[in-house]
């Protein structure tokens, strides 16, 4: 049956076969990220020990062999509140990972940035870019960018990606103000 992405006219026509094959696609995708987001707990260094520059530090690992995978920090690290600081550590991970299975990049960058007033992480790459409409809607059936930007506001971080094909991206996750306070353990 084809329902559409909005089954709506259908359903109200009596349709009800369509709205339980949107309701068994919306249970679908809700388990597959709960899958995800349970991979992603076990896969993920525990945080509790480490700042958050060590943690993205350990994700080298999971870059093929020739890569070239950095971090950088600037500033004076300051312990971090261990919920905020999973939260960044969690979006940050997603950047890299999409950079190093989308991007086609010979370089990959993660920037750990301490201001008084500001934290700012980016993670960059050299590679192919996204297109424009993707960065502002993400990818249907994908979970990634949608995710990123909805845990930045979780924990009152500014999301923001640049990118243009063929010209490598950039993802920014930023905390000030108020937030800030909060952050600093």
């Amino acid at each position: 049956m084809n329902c559409g992405i909005d089954g709506t006219t259908n359903i109200m026509n009596g349709g009800f076969a369509c709205a339980r094959d949107i309701f068994d696609w919306a249970a679908e995708v809700i388990q597959k990220a709960f899958r995800q987001r349970a991979r992603v707990a076990r896969e993920t260094p525990a945080m509790e020990s480490m700042s958050l520059e060590q943690g993205l530090s350990c994700l080298k690992d999971e870059f093929p062999r020739g890569s070239r995978f950095r971090v950088f920090v600037s500033g004076q690290p300051k312990a971090l509140n261990p919920v905020i600081q999973g939260q960044i550590f969690l979006i940050a991970r997603e950047a890299l990972i999409n950079a190093l299975r989308h991007s086609e990049a010979t370089i990959i960058e993660a920037e750990v940035e301490y201001r008084p007033r500001r934290l700012q992480i980016r993670v960059r790459d050299n590679g192919r870019g996204i297109d424009p409409k993707t960065v502002r809607l993400g990818r249907h059936g994908h979970w990634g960018l949608v995710g990123m930007r909805e845990s930045a506001t979780q924990v009152g971080a500014q999301f923001q990606i640049w990118s243009r094909p063929g010209s490598g991206t950039e993802v920014e996750i930023s905390v000030s103000g108020q937030m800030l306070a909060e952050a600093y353990a």
